[in-house]
């Protein structure tokens, strides 16, 4: 009966609104204090302690990123970038999601690239050296990435979720509150770890 110290954690904002309805319409006629509900979103914002940013500023990061990473090797325009960017940003936010070993995996990637472009020929040519040595450099993008958009305590959603997750321990062991959780299914590795 008494909702006030309850939180409830729900899938979206979208969803916190059915539920504060529902709960209205539940109890019309009485006077309560409303419980706090909050979508995973903003849970994870209050978890982790960085500002979620949009597609557009995280691609925007990524170019400053890929520029100044290698500043020695001879880098793309921004319009070409966006090509590739976007797609490595994807990939990127489903590694944090999911909790993926980010060296293990890139280090996978760059050994079967390789491995796709071994020939009987002695010498590779310049474009499949190219292309190796990018596949090599994807855990370096990564890395530098992820320290350049901590450092401004800034983050795209599946890097909030995988530093959520690293601090939900920490963020329990000093809250007595008590939480609800409502209304998910098929959750990422991350959400699993945070729950």
């Amino acid at each position: 009966k008494n909702l006030g110290k309850l939180i409830f954690i729900v899938p979206s904002k979208r969803a916190g609104a059915f539920l504060k309805q529902h709960l209205i319409d539940l109890t019309e006629n009485d006077t309560y204090i409303a419980p706090r509900i909050v979508s995973i979103e903003d849970f994870v914002e209050e978890i982790s302690r960085l500002i979620p940013i949009d597609n557009t500023q995280t691609l925007f990061e990524f170019y400053h990123t890929y520029l100044h990473t290698f500043p020695e090797k001879e880098k793309e325009d921004f319009e070409n970038f966006i090509s590739w960017g976007q797609t490595l940003i994807h990939d990127f936010n489903e590694i944090d999601r999911y909790c993926i070993d980010h060296n293990s995996i890139f280090t996978y990637l760059s050994r079967i690239t390789e491995l796709k472009h071994w020939y009987l020929q002695k010498e590779k040519t310049k474009l499949v050296k190219n292309y190796i040595n990018f596949w090599e450099q994807l855990l370096d993008y990564y890395n530098a990435f992820k320290a350049q958009l901590l450092n401004k305590r800034i983050a795209y959603q599946g890097l909030a979720y995988r530093i959520a997750s690293e601090k939900i321990q920490d963020y329990c062991d000093n809250t007595s509150n008590k939480y609800i959780i409502v209304g998910f299914n098929a959750l990422n590795t991350a959400e699993q770890l945070i729950f």
